[in-house]
């Protein structure tokens, strides 16, 4: 699953599976607001908010994000991590790789 931070949609993204989230944080709850730049949380949220969209591309519209972990995988100017999303009474890990800028 790769996050692209696009002003606007690129459909040979969309087929080679990533992820078009304008703000970063589309995919989380209205009541989470973003953490400060340049935090591990904020990363983290916007690794959870890919995963749920993901999700939701996906057919599964009540996904949530329970949480994740940095993965241990390094590329140059990316965070991979390792985020656990619930659908119904499904539990499944996603590998979410973001690009460090926004």
């Amino acid at each position: 699953l790769l996050s692209q931070f696009l002003l606007e949609d690129n459909q040979a993204v969309r087929e080679n599976g990533g992820i078009i989230d304008k703000t970063g944080f589309e995919g989380l709850p209205s009541s989470e607001s973003p953490a400060p730049l340049n935090t591990a949380q904020r990363l983290l949220q916007r690794a959870r908010s890919a995963a749920i969209l993901h999700n939701r591309a996906h057919g599964y519209m009540n996904s949530e994000a329970l949480g994740g972990v940095e993965d241990e995988e390094k590329i140059d100017n990316w965070k991979i991590y390792n985020i656990m999303t619930m659908c119904g009474s499904d539990y499944n890990v996603l590998k979410v790789c973001l690009p460090l800028s926004e």
